[in-house]
């Protein structure tokens, strides 16, 4: 097909069967409209609490699968255990690294939090 000479008042309502194999050089004259609205400091839901919990389950360090967050609490030397091991991210409660709540989610919340804190037994 060849191209007309005069444009067409309305844009077709399929899509060409015969589209251009080069892209237009020159931009559209037409702006996308702007942005809705202005950025917020809260979120647009509210959390309502933070949890920090160790995992429960099995999984491998090196050659090695058990429960680690139980095996890391069954002696006296924790903090070394969870360093050697590098458990501070999945045994959060045993390590004692659970992160604090973050200052966003205390202004989201009013200035109040609670934090659920639970113990692999």
């Amino acid at each position: 097909p060849t191209p007309s000479v005069v444009p067409s008042p309305l844009p077709s309502v399929l899509p060409s069967a015969d589209p251009s194999p080069t892209p237009s050089v020159v931009p559209t004259a037409v702006l996308s409209a702007p942005p809705s609205s202005a950025l917020t400091l809260v979120p647009s839901t509210v959390p309502t609490s933070f949890v920090c919990s160790d995992r429960n389950d099995e999984w491998t360090i090196g050659k090695k699968t058990k429960p680690w967050c139980q095996w890391v609490h069954k002696f006296d030397n924790v903090l070394k255990r969870c360093a050697n091991q590098d458990l501070w991210t999945d045994c959060p409660v045993s390590c004692g690294s659970c992160p604090p709540v973050a200052p966003m989610q205390q202004i989201a919340l009013g200035g109040w939090f609670t934090c659920a804190v639970s113990r692999a037994n």
